[in-house]
Formats: C-alpha cells, sequence, structure tokens
C-alpha cells in the first residue's frame, strides 16, 4: 500500500509517536508511508527510517498543498486527529468535484483520535466522511459510541512500542526519569516529583531525578530543582527540555515517570513505571497492568485518579526503589513484558493497521458511505 499521514506538525508529542512506529511496522512490512505536515522535531527520525515528508503550512493555507498530494494514487490517507482530517475532506471534495464523481483513484481516508475527543469537535465533518475510525484510548472510543450517528464498530488499537536494542538496567546509584509536558496542568506533577526525592534522598544513597518536556511550567521546574541541588551540594534533578527519543536516558532508569507511550515503552523493556500524568494511577503491576493500559497510564479519565503531589508521589518512588530491585520484583516486570508484548509489538500493530486499511479499501470501491 502507498500511505500518506497528514498531521498537523511534527512536534514531539503522542500522535508523532504514533507515527514514527507505525511507519516503522508499515515499511518493514513493505509499504511506502509518505506524511504531510508542518516542519518539527521528529522530522529527521522519520527521514532516517524512510519516510518521505511533505512540509505544509499551517491549516487552512495547507489545503492546495494537500489537494496536489493527495492527486498521486495513494490507496490511504490516514490524519491523525480531526484537524488534519477537515483539510482532507476538503481536498477529497475538491478532488472529486473536479473528477466530476470518478473518485477510483482517490485514495481511501481513516481517521485517527489521540487522547479524549473534545466535545467541540464532535459534529467535525471528518467524522462523517472516515471510512474507518481509530482510537488508542478507551475513553475516546466511549465518546465516539455515544454519537449518535457514529458506527459501533470504531476501533480500538495498541499502541505500537519499539523494542530497543540498548542494554537495560537500572544504573547505581539508583535515577529516576521523568517525561512530561511541563504546561500548566502537567508542571506541578514534576514539581511534586522533586519534592518527592527531597524527602526520600537521605535513605537512598545518590538518589537522582531527570526531568524532560517543555511548557509553560519549566522556568518554575528549573528553579526548584536548581533550589535543591544547592541545599543538597550536587545534581540531584536536572530538567533539560525536550527530547525526540527519551528512551536513551530510561534504558538506565531505576523508573520512569510519565504515560502512554513513555510508560508503555518502559514496561515493554522491564523498566518500572509510576504512572502520573495529568492525575496520578501509581505504580503499574502485574494486577493493574490492563487497567493501567485502559486508562492510558493517568491520562485517560479525568477526574476519576488522585492528584499528583509530593505525598502521593514519595510512597511510589519508596515501593519502586524496594520491591523492583528484588528478584520478585524483576521477576513480575518480566512477565508485564511479555503481556505488552503480543499487541504492543510494531509489526502486531502493522498488522492490525492493514486489516483496518483494506476494510476502507474495500469499503471505497463497494461505495461504501458512513
Amino acid at each position: 500500500m502507498k500511505i500518506l499521514f497528514v498531521l498537523r506538525n511534527l512536534k514531539v508529542g503522542g500522535g508523532t509517536t504514533f507515527l514514527l512506529r507505525a511507519a516503522m511496522g508499515l515499511l518493514a512490512r513493505g509499504h511506502r508511508v509518505e506524511v504531510a505536515a508542518q516542519n518539527g522535531a521528529m522530522k529527521a527520525r522519520l527521514q532516517a527510517i524512510g519516510v518521505r515528508v511533505h512540509l505544509l503550512p499551517p491549516t487552512p493555507f495547507n489545503r492546495p498543498q494537500l489537494w496536489a498530494l493527495l492527486r498521486r494514487d495513494f490507496d490511504i490517507v490516514h490524519a491523525c486527529n480531526p484537524t488534519a482530517g477537515d483539510d482532507i475532506v476538503w481536498a477529497l471534495r475538491r478532488l472529486n468535484r473536479r473528477a466530476r464523481g470518478a473518485t477510483t483513484n482517490l485514495p481511501a481516508f481513516v481517521l485517527s483520535i489521540h487522547g479524549n475527543l473534545p466535545g467541540y469537535v464532535q459534529g467535525n465533518l471528518c467524522l462523517r466522511e472516515a471510512l474507518e475510525i481509530l482510537t488508542f484510548d478507551q475513553s475516546a472510543l466511549d465518546r465516539l459510541r455515544k454519537i449518535e450517528w457514529m458506527r459501533p464498530d470504531v476501533h480500538l488499537l495498541p499502541r505500537p512500542v519499539e523494542k530497543r536494542d540498548l542494554q537495560v538496567g537500572p544504573a547505581d546509584p539508583p535515577h529516576f526519569v521523568m517525561v512530561s509536558r511541563l504546561s500548566k496542568t502537567k508542571g506541578p506533577a514534576a514539581l511534586a516529583a522533586i519534592e518527592a526525592v527531597e524527602k526520600i534522598e537521605s535513605r537512598f544513597s545518590g538518589l537522582s531525578l531527570t526531568i524532560f518536556g517543555e511548557g509553560s511550567a519549566r522556568d518554575s521546574v528549573l528553579a526548584r530543582a536548581e533550589n535543591l541541588n544547592v541545599q543538597l551540594g550536587r545534581q540531584a534533578v536536572q530538567a533539560p527540555g525536550s527530547t525526540t527519543d527519551p528512551f536513551e536516558a530510561m534504558h538506565s532508569a531505576a523508573a520512569v515517570v510519565g504515560t502512554s507511550y513513555v510508560a508503555l515503552e518502559a514496561l515493554f523493556h522491564a523498566i518500572p513505571v509510576v504512572a502520573a500524568g495529568y492525575e496520578g494511577f501509581g505504580v503499574v503491576d502485574e494486577a493493574n497492568l490492563d487497567e493501567a493500559v485502559a486508562c492510558n497510564f493517568g491520562d485517560g479519565f479525568p477526574g476519576l485518579q488522585p492528584e499528583v503531589t509530593a505525598e502521593w508521589l514519595t510512597p511510589c518512588f519508596e515501593r519502586i526503589l524496594t520491591h523492583f530491585s528484588g528478584e520478585s520484583g524483576r521477576a513480575e516486570l518480566e512477565r508485564m513484558r511479555v503481556r505488552l508484548t503480543k499487541n504492543h509489538s510494531l509489526d502486531a500493530v502493522a498488522g492490525r493497521l492493514e486489516t483496518i486499511y483494506q476494510r476502507a479499501i474495500d469499503a471505497k470501491r463497494n461505495g461504501v458511505k458512513r
């Protein structure tokens, strides 16, 4: 298949992480993958794996360029959010008018919803025009199914995770890695993590924390980190900004603090996780693994999880440093890794995407509309 992904931009985030890993799996299966979006830090990583990148201006100024791209005999055009989806609808409708209804050579349109579905986009044209819709979160699936005219077979797709070749194992002294947007809503969790490290560092000699992320709260995080470093007389907390590949730091971590792809990638390599984002989920273990995945590790069901505070994080950190450092804890991590591999490997998710794409192609060929 010849597949064109369309996004708003190529900044670091859930949509571009999905794109990168989906492309890896699809390319390995012999498909051709291209992407159209505004520029961003993930462009180089996509090009490095063989994805052709078409840079677009912001919406709606991108639409004429999209119209030209969609004339290139793609089998699938896959929008990775409703904004990109509406841009595609505009381009496809214009092509349809030019072709006077002879749409044989137009691509089949697939839409994916990343994260929670905001109420203001539930009437977007792309939700009606897409031949197949997929999402990664149970909460988004539930919202889609409540839309009166929505078909019930919206697909819940596992997030794809790449198996890395780097050697994994906690460094000594122990080190935590936190990956999060440092926004107004998520920044307080980073401040809480710094305070939690302060509370327990005297019992875990040399304990340190690195916080990756950008946002409006980063200055506050940097200031709090610097205060603690001066107080302790060592570099206990660092906040170097965003990164396109946090795993380079995660592979030697005693634990990773985060949600979504970050949490999945850590567990996929038997690295302990404290799931915390907008709200807190807690230490992920065998008993709650399925629940953690379903709620996107604390980001999926707003208002149902506890607030991320230092008082909440401290026992989570203590449990990580005691339970998962032992033989039974390491065995538990390995069992979770095996469970996740079955559904979240690049090849498994690429196979699911192939099936969805073929359904869309068949529906278009047969004149089926949503």
